[in-house]
């Protein structure tokens, strides 16, 4: 009596997810038919593996069916299923697509799941740039205001020519100061305030009519 045998593998897609379960239904008159195994370079990635039979059937044949949860992002992986018989071995490969001949691999949302990786990574590596740049310049700044004003070398000759020809040891005091670029130093303000009360004084009326009233007595 002649064996029939018969291997379908095709899957069911996972709604909202780019999953789908993968179906070995295999259906055998060879009562010797014992067991099916999921094959092809994405067997090892394929989860939730369960087989089912074998169990008879009204017309006398075995059922036997294998299930396992596979990735459609990957469509380059390859699966099959393979049943062994008492004299022969049958193997057949899914071909992408569901029971009724509808594809599962949708190539466009493949490409988008790598251009979205491709477009992280950019951003990211844009992020870190930026951050260098920005650390890179403010350091720049922090360190050119740090940095003592220059002063032009005629501008210093003058000075010097100036604290030669000035006579009071004060004065000399505050030119200097301002030459070496630095704040004004107790000298210049002992010197502000003798010269201002000096100046007051010679340019008080008060301070003349005493010394006129004086003189006329």
């Amino acid at each position: 009596m002649h064996q029939r045998t018969e291997l379908q593998v095709f899957a069911k897609p996972i709604v909202n997810t780019v999953e789908a379960i993968l179906i070995c239904h295999t259906m055998s008159t060879d009562k010797s038919v014992s067991s099916v195994h999921l094959i092809g370079d994405g067997a090892s990635k394929a989860s939730g593996i369960t087989i089912t039979g074998p169990v008879p059937s009204e017309d006398g044949s075995v059922i036997l069916r294998l299930t396992a949860r596979i990735s459609l992002s990957q469509n380059t992986n390859m699966y099959g299923c393979r049943i062994l018989t008492g004299g022969h071995n049958f193997t057949v490969f899914w071909d992408g697509n569901t029971l009724d001949g509808r594809h599962l691999y949708k190539k466009s949302s493949v490409n988008w799941i790598i251009l979205t990786k491709t477009l992280g990574f950019c951003c990211i590596m844009v992020t870190i740039i930026i951050i260098c740049c920005v650390t890179t310049f403010l350091k720049c700044v922090k360190m050119r205001s740090s940095r003592p004003p220059t002063i032009d070398p005629r501008l210093v000759k003058q000075f010097s020519r100036m604290v030669e020809s000035v006579t009071s040891p004060d004065l000399q005091n505050v030119v200097v100061s301002y030459t070496q670029c630095t704040e004004r130093n107790r000298a210049w303000d002992q010197w502000v305030v003798r010269f201002t009360s000096e100046d007051q004084d010679f340019y008080d009326p008060e301070y003349f009519a005493i010394n006129v009233d004086g003189a006329h007595r």
